[in-house]
């Protein structure tokens, strides 16, 4: 029941009915889908393999507790429930995910929203506007609600991909084949379409992996060239990447103003949401964004979240071997499965350092379905290894200050070739 419901209302999120169907306004239809959500989720088995389910917690009291160290009570009541949700739906993906047949549906979901999006990005570059009166911006295709901007729509498009190339995969269907490479080349140019350049080089860092990881760093030398050809074919905006052009100097300067704030509010940041108060724009890179805005305790527990949710994944995928009689075929199924999650979750990474994408609710629901799904393989073979935040401290520690050091570094470089 539970993933039943869970289908509904990520369709339900994602494709925004209620916003472009007049017998629905009004209707607080994601509201009631939420509820139900809840109540199932309520009787599901709530105990989580790894560190994630209390750091979503954690991450959720850290961004409100930002508001309440700079003195706007205000501010933490009305951040809880809206960043509340999106934690909410991370714990509800997690419990959904208990199986590999429950994950592929779910990535299904997922692909076939962005499918229909993709389709209403292309009535938008064909005749104006897509079925739901949305007009592109700048010549730029997007969709309604959470993913009105271009940039939104690319990320997750891109965080879909993975999903298509394990379909493709895992099926003998020559059908279900043509399919689904049809999607991926809809897929790819509506990332066209988007004009992000965050989407493209996160297309580039994740096939670039799949490549290097499957048939090595020659493999890999030789993608790049019909890559780096086909470029020139790109946008004008996608193409001027420099520090010296005008829109990469307003990232700079971002990134240099987001430090400045983390500077003058070192623990607890500027307060969750609130970057644009002091600089006007947004900050253009998601970790940057959460340091100004959360401080170091909150970069940690950030860092941490994504962090374990690659760490899930990467043992899962690639360090996990067959036990001695045990089911092949549904062993490769789960390797295969949490190699989609592991791609989809580089893809996010890589785009997030060039957008700010701190708190949308899609990468959440991505570190749902991977601490949701390690969950399930662990309680089948208890040869994968058990995470602890208390064995791990250090570590973080040690990476949140890499991180911290890494930005500073980044945009020093930036500002001299400026």
């Amino acid at each position: 029941m539970l993933l039943l419901l869970v289908c509904i209302n990520l369709t339900l999120a994602f494709m925004r009915p209620q916003e472009f169907i007049p017998e629905l306004y009004g209707v607080p239809i994601i509201p009631v889908a939420i509820l139900a959500c809840g109540v199932a989720w309520f009787f599901t088995n709530k105990n989580l393999e790894g560190p994630n389910g209390f750091l979503v917690l954690l991450f959720l009291l850290v961004t409100t507790f930002s508001h309440v160290a700079n003195g706007w009570f205000g501010g933490a009541a009305d951040w809880l429930p809206l960043f509340g949700v999106t934690c909410v739906m991370f714990y509800f993906l997690a419990a959904a995910s208990s199986s590999t047949r429950n994950v592929r549906i779910l990535m299904s979901i997922f692909v076939a929203c962005g499918l229909a999006m993709v389709l209403h990005g292309f009535q938008q570059e064909f005749y104006g506007q897509g079925w739901t009166g949305e007009p592109p911006i700048l010549g730029r295709i997007r969709y309604i609600g959470l993913l009105n901007d271009p940039n939104d729509l690319g990320l997750f498009l891109i965080m879909g991909l993975p999903f298509i190339f394990l379909f493709y995969s895992q099926t003998r269907s020559i059908l279900v084949k043509l399919f689904c490479a049809t999607s991926a080349a809809a897929y790819f140019y509506a990332f066209y379409l988007t004009e992000s350049r965050g989407t493209i080089v996160a297309a580039v860092v994740m096939i670039g992996l799949m490549v290097l990881r499957r048939f090595g760093t020659v493999a890999v030398a030789a993608f790049m060239v019909p890559v780096m050809s086909l470029a020139t074919f790109l946008p004008e905006r996608m193409r001027e990447i420099s520090a010296s052009e005008e829109s990469a100097n307003i990232r700079v300067e971002a990134w240099y103003a987001g430090l400045q704030m983390f500077e003058s509010h070192l623990f607890f940041g500027v307060g969750a949401g609130r970057f644009a108060e002091f600089h006007g724009r947004t900050a253009h890179n998601t970790f940057l964004l959460v340091l100004s805005e959360t401080g170091i305790i909150g970069f940690a527990v950030f860092i941490a979240i994504f962090g374990y949710s690659y760490f899930l994944m990467r043992e899962a995928a690639f360090r996990r071997t067959v036990t001695e009689g045990g089911d092949v075929a549904a062993f490769e199924a789960e390797k295969a499965t949490s190699t989609a999650l592991y791609y989809s979750l580089i893809g996010f990474l890589a785009a997030a350092f060039f957008l700010s994408r701190s708190y949308v609710v899609f990468p959440y629901l991505l570190c749902g379905m991977i601490t949701g799904y390690y969950t399930y393989l662990r309680s089948r073979d208890k040869s994968l290894k058990a995470f602890r935040l208390t064995q791990d401290l250090v570590m973080w520690a040690v990476y949140t200050l890499l991180g911290v050091l890494f930005l500073y570094l980044v945009v020093r470089v930036l500002l001299l070739a400026a």
